[in-house]
C-alpha cells in the first residue's frame, strides 16, 4: 500500500496530505491551497493568510498579511509580528472557522473532503508537531478537517429535510 493514498477505498485506513507532490489529490486540505473564501468582512486567498493575520489584533498587521502575495509570505509575516496575548487560547477556533469557510464556500474541494467518507485525515507535515501528526504530533489540522467534514454532512442533510 502506498504511503500517500490516491484513491479512497476499503483498504486505505486514513488520508495523508501535505504538499502538491506528496499527495496531489488531497493537497486541497492544506492551508497553503488557494481557495478564496469570505470571512469577517474580507476575502482571503488561503487559510494560512487568515490564520497568520489573526495572530495579531492590529488591523494594520492583519491587512498586511491578508494582502500577502503567497501563503509562504503570509506565514513569514506572521512570524514577524507581535502575537496577541491570548493566541494559544484562540488559535484552534480561528483555524476551525477558516477551514470551515474554505470548504463551505468552495464546492470543488468540498466534494473532495466529503469523498473521504469516515476515514481519518492527517496532515503529514515533517515540520509541525501541533497541526501535523508525525512524531506523535497533536494532529490538530486533521481533527479539524474531520470535524468540518461532519459539519458539512450535517448541513447537507438538514437541507434535505
Amino acid at each position: 500500500m502506498s504511503r500517500f493514498p490516491i484513491h479512497v477505498s476499503d483498504e486505505v485506513p486514513y488520508i495523508l496530505f501535505f504538499s502538491k507532490v506528496s499527495n496531489p489529490r488531497y493537497f486541497c486540505f492544506s492551508n497553503f491551497y488557494r481557495a478564496t473564501f469570505y470571512l469577517d468582512n474580507f476575502w482571503w486567498s488561503t487559510v494560512e493568510h487568515y490564520y497568520q493575520a489573526h495572530k495579531s489584533i492590529s488591523k494594520i498587521c492583519q491587512d498586511n498579511i491578508r494582502l500577502a502575495k503567497s501563503p509562504h509570505d503570509a506565514k513569514k509575516l506572521g512570524r514577524e509580528i507581535k502575537v496577541r496575548p491570548d493566541w494559544d487560547d484562540v488559535k484552534y477556533d480561528i483555524m476551525n472557522k477558516a477551514v470551515f469557510a474554505k470548504f463551505d464556500q468552495n464546492h470543488d474541494i468540498r466534494v473532495v473532503l466529503l469523498s473521504t467518507g469516515n476515514l481519518p485525515i492527517h496532515e503529514d507535515s515533517p515540520y509541525d508537531s501541533v497541526w501535523g501528526w508525525r512524531n506523535s504530533g497533536q494532529d490538530l489540522l486533521g481533527k479539524i478537517l474531520v470535524s468540518v467534514r461532519e459539519m458539512l454532512k450535517d448541513k447537507i442533510e438538514s437541507r434535505k429535510l
